[in-house]
C-alpha cells in the first residue's frame, strides 16, 4: 500500500503506484528463493529523507520502506524500490549460510583487482567534473558536468583535467578506486563498495533489472539461489 501524508498531488502519486507496480512485476522467486516473502507492507511517502541525495530508506525496526516522489529516471527509481525491498529479504528471509557465502565474496572482490591510478591517467572512466560557487564535486551524471579525466596522481590525492586545460583536485583516492571497481563490473555500482549489504541489494535491483554484469550475476546465483560460494577473478572484470 501506497501511504501518502505529505498529500502529493494525485497524479503524481498515480504515477508512482505505476511504476511501483512495474517493479513488482520483476520481483519474483527468479531472483532469489522466496524473495516474494518480502512483498509486503506500506511504503510511505516523504518530503525528504536524511540527506539531499537519499531517494528511499528502509527501517528494520519498523519493517518499513520511506520513498521521495519520483523525481527522477523512472527506471531508477524502480531500481531504487527493489533495492529497498532487497533490504528486508536480506535481513529477514536469506539464510544464515548464505549471507556467510556472499560476506565472503564482497570481501574477496575488494581485493580482488588491484588499482593502480596512474595506469588510468588521461583515460575516459566516465567522471564529470561540476562547478559551483566554493566548490568543484565530480560525479557521474553527464548532464551536471563535463568530462574530467586524471591528469596526475600524487600522495595527496588525484587531480583531474578539464576540456578547458584547467586542473582540479585533489580527490580521495579510495573514492576514485572503488568508482574504477564499479567501471569495471565487479561491483554494480559504487555506492555497492561502502557496506556487504548494500554490495547485496544493488546486486539484487541490477538482476532485476536485466543490468547486472555477466559475471557478477553469475557469482549471485551461485551464492544467493544456490547456495555455493564464489571466487571472483579479476581477469574477469574490465
Amino acid at each position: 500500500t501506497l501511504q501518502n501524508p505529505i498529500n502529493l498531488d494525485s497524479q503524481k502519486v498515480e504515477e508512482m503506484v505505476e511504476v511501483c507496480t512495474k517493479a513488482l512485476t520483476l520481483c519474483t522467486n527468479s531472483l532469489a528463493p522466496n524473495f516474494t516473502q518480502a512483498l509486503y507492507g506500506d511504503v510511505v511517502l516523504v518530503e525528504k529523507l536524511g540527506r539531499a541525495n537519499w531517494y528511499a530508506w528502509y527501517s528494520s525496526s519498523k519493517d518499513e520502506i520511506t520513498m521521495k516522489y519520483m523525481d527522477r529516471d523512472k527506471e531508477e527509481f524502480m531500481k531504487t524500490f527493489i533495492h529497498e525491498i532487497g533490504h528486508r529479504y536480506y535481513k529477514n528471509h536469506l539464510s544464515r549460510e548464505k549471507k556467510q557465502l556472499w560476506r565472503r565474496y564482497d570481501s574477496q572482490c575488494h581485493f580482488a583487482q588491484r588499482i593502480n591510478l596512474s595506469d588510468w591517467i588521461g583515460k575516459d572512466i566516465n567522471l564529470y567534473a561540476k562547478k559551483n560557487r566554493t566548490k568543484t564535486s565530480v560525479g557521474v551524471k553527464p548532464n551536471e558536468g563535463v568530462p574530467a579525466k586524471i591528469s596526475r596522481v600524487i600522495q595527496g590525492g588525484v587531480y583531474f583535467l578539464l576540456p578547458d586545460g584547467s586542473e582540479i583536485g585533489a580527490y580521495n583516492k579510495k573514492y576514485i578506486k572503488d568508482y574504477i571497481k564499479a567501471q569495471t563490473g565487479i561491483f554494480p555500482t559504487k555506492y555497492a563498495t561502502t557496506d556487504v549489504e548494500e554490495h547485496f541489494c544493488e546486486a539484487i535491483s541490477y538482476k532485476a533489472m536485466g543490468k547486472l554484469h555477466p559475471k557478477s550475476l553469475e557469482a549471485f546465483n551461485s551464492i544467493i539461489v544456490d547456495g555455493v560460494g564464489f571466487s571472483p577473478e579479476s581477469a574477469n572484470f574490465k
